[in-house]
């Protein structure tokens, strides 16, 4: 990034535009509600301030990445948004099924070691 000193206005404009872009709606709306507006130098260099600081917050409570659901929302592709939840819901049913048959193994083998066991050393 360009140093602060050099860079125009309309770079510090675009430059807060881009971050402010991967946030999703409620994250937009809450960074508007502290005084995020992008006209005026002032405004534009306090914009800057409040995004930084937002950013910072972000990363210490959390990863600061954003899902791509919440992308997808935030750039009005709500079709794209739930084909991905279809998809999710198809890869994580895989999941599930995996699980329970590697559960259904288990519950042969150790139901064999148990007869087995029974049948070597019977009740008293």
């Amino acid at each position: 990034m360009k140093n602060d000193d050099k860079m125009t206005y309309r770079d510090w404009q675009k430059r807060n535009t881009n971050k402010f872009s991967y946030l999703n709606n409620f994250q937009k709306k809450e960074i508007r509600n502290r005084g995020y507006k992008n006209i005026g130098w002032i405004q534009v260099k306090s914009s800057w301030e409040i995004l930084c600081e937002y950013f910072s917050n972000q990363e210490e409570n959390q990863d600061n990445s954003i899902s791509m659901f919440d992308y997808k929302i935030s750039q009005g592709d709500i079709i794209g948004a739930i084909n991905l939840s279809i998809l999710e819901s198809d890869v994580a049913k895989k999941v599930a099924i995996e699980a329970q048959k590697k559960l259904l193994q288990s519950q042969k083998y150790l139901e064999k070691i148990s007869l087995d066991s029974l049948e070597k050393y019977p009740l008293l």
